[in-house]
């Protein structure tokens, strides 16, 4: 008897219904966009409010550093995150442990969205957001550790790689709503110092969305999507920690380690540090970041699904390494040419 969460195969593996597996990588997809949406708000949002959480007279590499800082306290957080959640995960299950993420990151974004400035905390209010972002992180860390295997456990082997780029959409069109977000917010609630109507009030409604969304994909969750029946089918790894650490595993580890630090500074650089040089250093308005933020995620969602069939024909490896060179190359010409432009002519960037 098929039931919505799964069937049994002739050999006795728990094979997942059309609706479970549907319902998983929804989940995920959405799991990835709310993830995203967090991650990179302090980018688009919160570069033009810096100013409420810091002193006043601060130089711009100064004011670079703090907005690093605050990045980067995230990205600190995921793989602290990763390493706990993925043992509770194969521990306890995906479904719960996905639960206790997105609950932990939509709390603490509601947090973030309450925080007074420098005029009544003093360098207080920094240290807090500063905390406040190490600890989203590792909620972040959970969700992304926890949700994805569910979803690809839940996948049949011939869609993974369709499936995988549906899921990781929801990065670019994170990116895309952020960057709407912030510019509809500076047209509402114009910037322009510590005092301006968008660092004290205008940047918090981003993240309360934030938060919002969290719970409305914590209830997505709770209710519609079960525990992978692939996880309920295997066997139960005593310690999983050390079993990763040990033998192959830990190779498999090393490699995977290699291929997706590679991916993140990448995306990090482009998306992280980048907003943040050409902002303060370079005297780009946040407007024009947003812009071209924007343009580079729409480019991005319409090139996910082809990549993921190409790695579905042609193999993850072939596919991985080709990308890999696509970003070395013309990606640091780019880059240059970007700064060298930009310190000819700054206004006509």
């Amino acid at each position: 008897m098929e039931t919505t969460s799964g069937r049994r195969s002739s050999v006795g593996v728990v094979a997942p219904s059309e609706l479970s597996a549907r319902s998983a990588v929804q989940a995920a997809y959405l799991g990835f966009f709310v993830d995203m949406f967090d991650a990179y708000l302090p980018n688009a949002v919160l570069a033009p409010a810096l100013n409420y959480f810091i002193p006043g007279g601060l130089s711009g590499a100064a004011q670079a550093t703090i907005f690093y800082v605050v990045f980067s306290v995230t990205l600190i957080g995921r793989p602290l995150g990763a390493v706990v959640f993925g043992h509770v995960a194969d521990r306890l299950g995906r479904r719960r442990t996905t639960l206790v993420s997105f609950g932990g990151f939509g709390v603490v974004t509601l947090l973030i969205a309450a925080l007074p400035g420098y005029d009544t905390w003093g360098a207080a209010a920094v240290g807090v957001l500063v905390a406040l972002r190490l600890v989203d992180g590792i909620f972040i860390g959970g969700e992304y550790t926890a949700v994805n295997p569910l979803a690809m456990e839940y996948s049949p082997k011939e869609k993974r790689g369709l499936y995988a780029a549906l899921i990781h959409i929801g990065y670019p069109a994170a990116l895309i709503c952020i960057s709407l977000l912030a510019a509809l917010m500076l047209k509402i609630a114009p910037g322009g110092g510590g005092d301006s109507a968008y660092a004290i009030w205008g940047w918090r409604i981003p993240f309360v969305i934030g938060a919002l969304l969290a719970g409305v994909l914590f209830i997505y969750y709770y209710r519609l999507v079960p525990e992978s029946e692939l996880w309920r089918s295997a066997s139960k790894a005593t310690a999983p920690l050390k079993q990763l650490f040990s033998g192959s595993d830990l190779r498999r580890l090393g490699q995977l380690f290699v291929v997706m630090t590679g991916a993140w500074l990448t995306l990090n650089a482009t998306v992280g540090a980048l907003p943040g040089v050409i902002n303060t250093i370079l005297g780009v308005k946040s407007s024009g970041i947003n812009t071209g933020i924007l343009i580079g995620a729409a480019i991005g969602a319409a090139l996910y699904p082809l990549i993921g069939q190409l790695s579905q024909k042609f193999g993850r490896r072939p596919t991985i390494t080709a990308i890999g060179i696509l970003n070395l190359v013309p990606a640091c010409a780019l880059y240059y040419v970007l700064v060298a432009a930009a310190y000819r002519n700054p206004v006509g960037l």
